[in-house]
């Protein structure tokens, strides 16, 4: 009796790939809510049978391409344990980094979800994420009774809005910076202020 787990047929993973790879191909070119089930079968060359046998319609094949590259970034995210180890401005660097390299491996990707035509539901789960990830690090690295400066839930929304902004433009750009230059001025301007950045005096 072969004991072995059944690997995933190859001709399953294909059809996926290719149907992903079409919504993505598609979502640049008309809004997310205009695409119908046919023209992903038509791009993907897939028969419908096909692409109702893996998904339910096209939003459950939207959510497991987002789940899919959400979970791939998340292990370029560093866990609680990390950040209490690493809290530092090279560390926060070299964690970005990863993250920036990430984002370059699966531009097409970021660019249709990001884009002006991109799908908003991603944007939202995004932004959320990178919210709860905030949070966390705020509270390890803060003191229970210890007061802010600014409520951690609008530093929160402030950093992780800025972050999705820049790596919009970014893409949008055709990444005219290297990750490794991305992190770099990304953590400069976490770690100093924009006002540090310009040399301006805030108080002035």
């Amino acid at each position: 009796m072969n004991s072995e787990p059944a690997k995933p047929d190859l001709r399953v993973k294909r059809s996926r790939k290719l149907l992903r790879d079409a919504l993505l191909v598609l979502i640049p070119e008309k809004k997310y809510d205009a695409i119908s089930v046919q023209e992903i079968c038509d791009r993907a060359m897939v028969h419908r049978t096909t692409f109702y046998k893996h998904y339910e319609g096209k939003d459950g094949l939207l959510r497991s391409l987002i789940q899919e590259i959400y979970d791939e970034l998340a292990t370029k995210i560093p866990t609680p344990d990390v950040v209490l180890a690493t809290a530092s401005y090279d560390k926060l660097a070299a964690h970005l980094i990863q993250i920036f390299i990430h984002i370059a491996e699966y531009k097409i990707f970021y660019k249709a979800m990001l884009s002006g035509s991109g799908v908003g539901v991603f944007r939202l789960f995004l932004r959320d994420q990178m919210v709860k990830r905030v949070l966390s690090r705020i509270r390890l690295l803060t003191k229970p009774d210890e007061q802010l400066p600014v409520p951690e839930l609008i530093m929160a929304q402030y950093t992780a809005g800025a972050l999705i902004n820049v790596i919009t433009w970014w893409v949008e750009q055709e990444m005219p910076y290297s990750p490794e230059q991305m992190a770099l001025y990304v953590t400069r301007l976490w770690a100093y202020g924009v006002y540090p950045v310009f040399s301006l005096d805030p108080h002035a």
